[in-house]
């Protein structure tokens, strides 16, 4: 009797214990929270869901008279309705995410299902769609750490949906991108809106996930929505976090009006619509918004540099032969004059571009390695790339003193890639050999880029795509399915002749 008991006791215990344990440790490695909502909200297969965002695309509202002259995007507030209900409003924001280069998302949602008090973020590594995975910030681990109001979930129990049906309008969106996302439940604006400050900057993007009302019929949804809008207009964030039925994600709207009110960000009504517009049914409807945030730009050395002047170009190839050299030989590598150092401390080498640097010897490729993302400032990314090209190249071996005399040196300095949109693989070619960019070929983690230098040695735009594909791990005739993604850019070419 005595050990049943004790055995009896051990499993309540256990019971108890285990789900504790289960929130607060460590994802295991590897782990990502799956698409469960896939296939309800949205559709569960790659192709079907990509051709679903892009015919919303195409009918989405044009955004682009409604910026604020001289300011950038900085957040923000997007429904997580099924798409055939709020499709084309969230369309419509996402528009404005094309030309975008930010690193990090911060999402913010509301609990709908877990039953939390306070806020969460899942322990997993990623989180997956059917259009691949999102790998999180570091930001997400550390703030799970760093503040007992936010809790871990493991991805299992993980079953909220309003960040999930975000991520892939982001996808189709941005180029690559980390991820910071945060469930709310109850809780107060003030608590958490710092903590959420600490995680922006200049390139990251605040998104609020986030209905209007609920369930109201027709007009009556109409005209409560309008005063909600018209409230987040006014930066009225305590009447938002303190009214009932005016929006499911008011707490993250609330953190983000704090957050808009002290750096001098405007929203702006991109598009109001709600379920009765898609349905035609108007007795219950659930109201959508897509409310977007522009602040000042970014006016430090941060943001993308215009093309350098000759002298200017000169000074990175002098920078590019003097850090090999000092690699090769560091005895006897001489040091870069002093005008020279001073020259290269302008701001203009401070700022952030994609680098690439190629390396010849008698007209042959001898290393080729940079980074399409401005990630870094110009004069770091080239001696960065410079090292990288010489001596870490996969393709070669490391540079030999005995090749530095025929050494030649090619630096290009990328523009911010953009997505190219086509219909075919006709239009892909056509719109390819008018314009002859450099390109950036996706299939889920598969990727390969072409600088426009590549087009002179391949210029057939079926030969150049084919190539790319293989250079990516892909059959030659991937880029002519549907699911490849590209994207363009042009380049600084900076040359010993020019």
């Amino acid at each position: 009797m005595h050990l049943f008991r004790m055995a009896t006791i051990l499993a309540v215990l256990t019971g108890l214990i285990l789900p504790l344990a289960l929130a607060s440790s460590p994802a295991r490695s590897g782990q990502v929270r799956a698409p469960v909502w896939a296939g309800k909200f949205y559709p569960a297969k790659q192709p079907k869901l990509e051709e679903t965002i892009r015919s919303y695309a195409r009918r989405a509202d044009d955004v682009s008279q409604r910026i604020p002259a001289d300011s950038a995007l900085k957040a923000l507030i997007l429904p997580h309705a099924g798409y055939r209900y709020c499709g084309r409003t969230a369309a419509s924001a996402c528009r404005l995410l094309k030309n975008g280069d930010w690193n990090k998302v911060v999402l913010l949602g509301p609990d709908h299902r877990i039953g939390l008090s306070g806020a969460a973020i899942t322990n997993a590594t990623a989180y997956r769609t059917p259009l691949g995975r999102v790998p999180l910030h570091p930001d997400a681990a550390r703030l799970r750490s760093e503040h007992r109001m936010i809790k871990a979930i493991p991805p299992q129990k993980d079953l909220e949906h309003s960040l999930e049906v975000i991520l892939p309008w982001l996808q189709c969106s941005l180029r690559d991108f980390t991820l910071v996302p945060v469930i709310f439940g109850s809780g107060e604006a003030k608590q958490y809106t710092p903590i959420i400050q600490s995680l922006l900057n200049k390139e990251t993007l605040l998104l609020v996930s986030s209905d209007l009302s609920h369930f109201l019929p027709y007009k009556q949804a109409v005209s409560r929505d309008r005063e909600s809008i018209e409230l987040i207009r006014e930066g009225k964030w305590r009447r938002i976090a303190a009214s009932r039925n005016r929006a499911c994600g008011k707490l993250p709207i609330a953190i983000l009006l704090r957050i808009a009110e002290t750096r001098d960000w405007r929203p702006v009504l991109l598009r109001y619509s709600n379920s009765g517009d898609a349905t035609g049914k108007k007795n219950k409807v659930v109201g959508y918004a897509a409310v977007a945030f522009f602040g000042p730009k970014d006016k430090n050395p941060g943001t993308e540099a215009p093309d350098l002047t000759r002298d200017k170009a000169g000074l990175l190839l002098d920078l590019a032969r003097h850090t090999i050299a000092e690699k090769l030989n560091p005895e006897q590598a001489a040091p870069l004059s002093e005008s020279t150092r001073k020259s290269l401390s302008h701001p203009a080498f401070q700022r952030k571009r994609g680098v690439f640097v190629t390396l010849y010897i008698q007209g042959r490729l001898r290393g080729c390695m940079g980074s399409i993302r401005p990630k870094t400032s110009i004069r770091r990314g080239v001696k960065k790339n410079a090292l990288r090209a010489a001596f870490r190249d996969p393709r070669f071996p490391p540079l030999t003193a005995e090749e530095w005399e025929k050494l030649r040196i090619e630096i290009s300095l990328l523009s911010t890639p953009e997505r190219l949109e086509y219909s075919d693989p006709e239009e892909l070619v056509s719109r390819l050999s008018h314009t002859r960019p450099g390109v950036i070929l996706r299939k889920g983690s598969a990727m390969a880029t072409y600088l426009p230098q590549v087009w002179d040695k391949i210029s057939r735009p079926e030969r150049f795509l084919s190539r790319l594909c293989e250079k990516a791990g892909l059959s030659a005739d991937a880029w002519k399915q549907k699911h490849i993604t590209i994207d363009t850019y042009g380049v600084q070419k900076i040359a010993p002749d020019g």
